[in-house]
């Protein structure tokens, strides 16, 4: 994960993959300095991405909220929360972040440079928030909104509803195991208003999946995400291959630890 070369590179890609025109450049910057780098340095705690990634998170959900509200006139408010969880969850933001190959951008401490293949997703889904509550610092909300559609567009473009991992891997593990699935909150951590609940996925007592987000809704998502995942699931084919039990829980597995080359977000 290289380090950030010159502020003219973070402008050049604002402009032209963002379709963003700073006037702060210094904010960005700090959208992408990740704590690790603010500790190992002495800086401020402040002067870290942080609290651009919590107001972040605050415009990114009105943001998708008031597009949903334009793009579905008349869903009613179940299918509407349903949307907005995929849009905003760890996965899809990960994903997003991923894309725009945001990693190189960020600026991180020596530690967080050892640890990234375990982090990357996670930490460069941060940023994504972080660089929208960047942009809605610098621009203001309209601009900010026209940023998170801009970047989220593919996303907006599937079938929404239909991404209830939850509603599907209950489906599919009646039909499969006889057994509904059973949600385990293993860990949570982080300050009170950022809290990161990291979940299980049982089937018969044992654990088929694991996943993270900010709220145990997301969590529970992105475990029977994951699950579904190991099952190569698909809605077309009643055929699945066999798929092994993941091993007994520990502590340990949060953060997941550098020995699992298996990893979710």
């Amino acid at each position: 994960m290289a380090e950030l070369k010159a502020p003219a590179d973070l402008t050049l890609f604002l402009r032209k993959e963002c379709g963003v025109r700073p006037q702060n450049i210094g904010v960005y910057e700090q959208a992408f300095t990740h704590r690790s780098l603010v500790h190992e340095q002495g800086l401020e705690t402040h002067q870290s991405n942080e609290r651009l990634e919590f107001l972040g998170d605050v415009v990114l959900g009105l943001a998708i909220t008031e597009a949903l509200l334009r793009r579905y006139p008349s869903a009613d408010e179940g299918d509407l929360s349903k949307m907005k969880a995929q849009l905003g969850s760890r996965a899809t933001l990960g994903e997003v972040a991923k894309r725009m190959n945001l990693g190189r951008f960020m600026k991180v401490g020596r530690g967080e440079e050892i640890a990234r293949s375990q982090n990357l997703p996670s930490l460069i889904g941060n940023a994504f928030e972080a660089l929208t509550g960047a942009v809605y610092l610098d621009l203001g909300f309209v601009t900010a909104a026209k940023f998170v559609v801009r970047c989220l567009e593919p996303e907006f473009e599937r079938d929404l509803v239909a991404l209830d991992y939850k509603s599907v891997l209950q489906e599919f593990a009646q039909r499969r195991f006889h057994v509904a699935p059973y949600y385990h909150v293993m860990h949570a951590h982080g300050p009170e208003h950022r809290k990161t609940f990291e979940v299980l996925v049982k089937l018969n007592g044992k654990v088929y999946g694991r996943g993270r987000g900010h709220t145990k809704k997301d969590g529970e998502q992105d475990a029977a995400r994951h699950t579904l995942e190991r099952f190569r699931y698909h809605a077309e084919t009643g055929i699945q291959p066999a798929v092994q039990p993941l091993e007994e829980a520990h502590r340990s597995w949060w953060p997941f630890s550098r020995k699992k080359t298996e990893r979710l977000i």
